[in-house]
């Protein structure tokens, strides 16, 4: 059993973590127990009415929940979030800025997140200068990677400015799909060259499982090139991912094999060459059968 441990606390020691892991980590499970809150049981049901009617895009009712259950309990930052983000896509951009005003005992990726959140109250309100500036000076810092990719995306599309910078601020303002939709439909009709409102076409086709339909603007994505590693990295994972649900597994194979060689991170070219092995399996099974 010694040997064991000694070997797996070896194997643990050689693991490359990402320098924002600690700070993930402490954001993630720092926060403060439950039963620290006046009635625990009604925070806790509060708490699950307001996500539930955020994921049903009843911003109302979701902002109505998590207030009421800040009532009990001020120390809860996911909390704030869930007000804050439920006023943000409700449109009342001032209750926004009240509630990151009056937020206290966040940790630094929750002041971070927050601090997205209002650049983007910024932005929908027209200060695209001041908000490019505040995108720019967070990018750098502890984030979770599907916001700072979507730092990336704002950052490149106040860059560009004019018609498309617009649409890409309106599809930002909004969780509805079909309007999302409508919104990059109509960015790739007047900017075709702009890869990122492939991307964004192609990933939300991607997260409802239409991979075929999602093939063709991820593939746009890759020729036109995005505006950091980051995006371009995920593009491909994606990407290829896509080609391997659609049954295009030779395709799959090469778009991970280029994965792992651009990719610095241990992590992402362990899981590239991981899917690259698995695509060619499932060639050779087609091929032999």
């Amino acid at each position: 059993m010694s040997e064991l441990v000694s070997e797996w606390k070896r194997f643990l020691d050689g693991i490359e973590i990402p320098e924002d892991a600690g700070v993930m980590a402490q954001s993630r499970f720092s926060a403060p127990a439950i039963f620290g809150a006046v009635c625990p049981r009604r925070v806790a049901s509060l708490k699950n009415d307001g996500y539930e009617s955020y994921s049903d895009d009843n911003y109302y009712e979701a902002g109505r929940s998590f207030s009421r259950a800040l009532a009990y309990d001020r120390s809860d930052p996911s909390l704030v979030m869930g007000l804050a983000y439920s006023k943000y896509y409700d449109g009342h951009y001032e209750a926004v800025k009240r509630t990151i005003a009056e937020a206290d005992g966040l940790t630094e990726v929750d002041a971070n997140m927050l601090g997205n959140l209002l650049a983007n109250v910024t932005w929908q309100e027209g200060d695209s200068g001041r908000a490019l500036g505040v995108f720019e000076s967070l990018s750098g810092k502890p984030l979770p990677e599907d916001v700072k990719r979507e730092l990336d995306i704002k950052v490149a599309a106040i860059s560009v400015g004019g018609s498309t910078e617009e649409k890409i601020r309106e599809f930002f303002s909004t969780r509805d799909r079909t309007r999302q939709t409508v919104i990059l439909s109509e960015t790739i009709g007047e900017d075709p060259g702009f890869g990122v409102a492939h991307y964004l076409l192609g990933r939300l086709l991607y997260n409802e499982a239409e991979y075929e339909d999602a093939l063709p603007f991820l593939w746009n994505a890759y020729l036109y090139g995005l505006p950091s590693e980051r995006l371009v990295s995920e593009n491909m994972r994606i990407l290829g991912i896509a080609m391997y649900a659609a049954g295009e597994y030779g395709r799959s194979a090469e778009i991970f094999d280029e994965l792992y060689r651009r990719a610095d991170e241990t992590g992402v070219r362990d899981y590239a060459a991981d899917f690259a092995e698995r695509a060619r399996w499932a060639e050779r099974r087609v091929v032999n059968k």
